[in-house]
This record gives C-alpha cells, sequence and structure tokens, in this order.
C-alpha cells in the first residue's frame, strides 16, 4: 500500500517532526494510522490516542507520561505525580528532554476536535 510506504518514509527522514494524514470523514485514515503503528510495534515507541473537546492538556500530558514511565523514562510522570515546589511548569521540557534521541510515533485521532489547551500543549 502506498500510504504505508509514504508514512514509513516520513519516519526515516530526519528533519520532520510531524505527518499529518488528511481526508474525507469515513476514507480511512484511522485504519491506516493503526495499521502503520502496527506495523512499527517493537521498532518505535507508539502512542494512540483519540482527541474529543473534553479532552484535557493534563489528561494528555499525563498519557504522554504513562508511555514514556514504560519506555523506561519516568521523570515527567514523576514530576506530574508531585505537587509543583515553584509557579513555573517543566512538564514541556521534561517531555522534550525524554523523547530526544528516542523514536515516537504519537497518533492523534480527531485532532481537529482537540481543545485550545491540548493544541497549545501540541
Amino acid at each position: 500500500m502506498a500510504e504505508l510506504a509514504h508514512l514509513t518514509a516520513f519516519l526515516r527522514d530526519t528533519q520532520a517532526r510531524g505527518c499529518l494524514v488528511v481526508g474525507l470523514p469515513g476514507i480511512g485514515k484511522t485504519a491506516l494510522s493503526a495499521q502503520w503503528a502496527n506495523a512499527l510495534g517493537g521498532h518505535v515507541h507508539i502512542l494512540l490516542r483519540r482527541l474529543r473537546g473534553d479532552v484535557t492538556g493534563g489528561a494528555l500530558l499525563r498519557e504522554l507520561a504513562g508511555a514514556l514511565r514504560s519506555a523506561g523514562r519516568p521523570a515527567l510522570s514523576e514530576y506530574l505525580q508531585r505537587p509543583p515546589e515553584t509557579a513555573s511548569d517543566s512538564s514541556v521540557n521534561l517531555l522534550r528532554r525524554d523523547t530526544k534521541d528516542t523514536e515516537w510515533v504519537v497518533v492523534l485521532d480527531d485532532a481537529h476536535l482537540a481543545s485550545v489547551e491540548v493544541m497549545h500543549l501540541l
């Protein structure tokens, strides 16, 4: 399938930071993304998440933290579990640090429904 080959080529591009799969409703974007993620299993870290308007940035951040913890990088998860020591929020810096030098695929389905808070996190 040509679409899967394009998605796989995206992973090999060292300059690429994001990939957007667009199309009409019901055309198979979710199925394609899930098939691609399944084919990558064991080669990269994967998080699949359907976004809705009621998903908060905090909820998405906790899911990302859980995925990082599963990959042996617990810092963000531990940071989110304890009360903040200062007014500054280090969560995004920890997310960037802990995903650096590892391959991650985060599939966010229905991203057009995401809240403004989630869009700022992304």
